[in-house]
């Protein structure tokens, strides 16, 4: 029992760490751009990095166990959809508020519970729905967006990018049951980076002017290699639904990063949202589901 709260509480700190190193990619994307780069220069520069970074801690660790064919063609495919999903959010931002992006984008903890329920995976139970319905309403108020004037397009663009999501977590999760955590993390970053030879054939991308733009996107990518590695790694020790609620600390940490790097004020609800996120995650370690004993 010890040795099992002390995983669930290493898996917390993994995914909460995750959600810091994800959270600061949109400040440092922003910075990015001020200093002259684009959208596909900062995925670029993001996928290549983490992938050297990755390629450099794999040859240092040497893991005893290898993948399988099979598993090295998952782990390609999901690569591929971290991909699609990178590409689906700034399509959507051109048609529909950033913010609300973002929101449809973590509906993806909703698509995992929906996945979980069909395969039968994980349980469900009325304390983990009620604090991912908490969670997400915190987002609402933490993030905010305007409704007005939406287009349909960027709607299923935001939410197929939150679907590629759950099915990237869903099927991580069961892939890293049976193979090491950090080549799970490193075929996928092999797989984006892959892709972006064929996207800079049709596509140029505009590179930073300065060091400080440069300084950015690889912080950026060291974060993101590592933000990968830790929600994986936690999700191992969590399942794939707690996981997901833990992780919606991201946008929290993001809104907190840019009113700190970039002075961009909070309103008195995002306060308020960012508490009940939090509330949220701490209470669905707190409250346990009623167990019905027979006799």
């Amino acid at each position: 029992m010890e040795t099992l709260q002390k995983n669930q509480g290493l898996g917390i700190i993994l995914v909460l760490l995750s959600g810091l190193f994800y959270g600061t990619n949109p400040t440092l994307g922003k910075l990015h751009f001020q200093e002259g780069g684009d959208t596909l220069s900062f995925l670029i520069v993001r996928f290549f990095v983490a992938t050297i970074i990755l390629l450099g801690v794999y040859f240092w660790r040497r893991p005893t166990t290898k993948p399988t064919m099979k598993q090295v063609i998952m782990a390609f495919i999901l690569g591929l959809i971290i991909f699609v999903i990178s590409f689906l959010y700034v399509a959507a931002v051109k048609f529909i508020p950033a913010g609300l992006v973002t929101l449809l984008l973590f509906t993806f903890p909703f698509w995992i519970v929906l996945l979980a329920y069909i395969t039968k995976e994980e349980t469900i139970d009325k304390v983990k729905i009620g604090c991912l319905i908490a969670a997400f309403l915190g987002l609402v108020l933490t993030i905010g967006t305007e409704f007005t004037g939406l287009a349909w397009e960027g709607i299923l663009l935001g939410l197929c990018a939150g679907i590629g999501i759950a099915l990237n977590v869903f099927y991580g999760n069961r892939l890293t049951k049976n193979m090491d955590n950090q080549t799970f993390t490193l075929l996928m970053m092999i797989s984006c980076a892959l892709v972006c030879f064929p996207i800079m054939l049709v596509d140029t991308p505009t590179f930073p002017h300065s060091f400080l733009g440069w300084g950015n996107v690889f912080l950026a990518a060291i974060l993101f290699s590592g933000g990968l590695f830790c929600f994986f790694a936690g999700m191992t020790y969590l399942g794939p639904i707690k996981a997901s609620l833990y992780n919606n600390i991201e946008p929290v940490f993001s809104i907190v990063l840019a009113f700190l790097i970039l002075n961009e004020k909070m309103a008195f609800y995002q306060y308020i949202g960012a508490g009940l996120v939090i509330v949220s995650i701490f209470a669905i370690q707190i409250i346990k589901p009623k167990v019905q004993h027979e006799g």
